[in-house]
């Protein structure tokens, strides 16, 4: 669930925790009673929050794991491509091929991985 602080994380913790007093995350409500439950629900509407993933680079909240995946993927990911005779790596296939020709002359490089 997405909450606006830590406090109100904090708070919303100690409902799972069955602590007491209750602190409602939305409001800051206190209360030591089973009264607490029907607060939170009809009062401050604290069970509307939705779920979401937030994205540790950029921020952005998706609704599912795969979606967030994919963006990481997509966004955030770079792929290189390691020449197969020595430890370097480049941004693109054809600058492996470039540099096994220029570096390794005459050695057989296959593909680069």
């Amino acid at each position: 669930m997405l909450l606006p602080n830590h406090c109100s994380f904090l708070s919303h913790q100690r409902i799972h925790q069955h602590k007491s007093p209750y602190i409602c995350p939305e409001c800051g409500a206190s209360c030591r009673s089973v009264h607490f439950q029907s607060h939170v629900t009809k009062n401050c509407l604290h069970y509307t929050r939705r779920v979401g993933y937030r994205c540790v680079h950029c921020s952005t909240i998706f609704t599912d794991v795969a979606t967030l995946k994919s963006h990481i993927h997509n966004t955030h990911c770079e792929i290189f491509y390691k020449c197969p005779l020595c430890p370097m790596a480049f941004k693109s296939a054809p600058g492996t091929h470039s540099h096994a020709y220029t570096q390794h002359p005459g050695a057989k490089a296959g593909e680069p991985k």
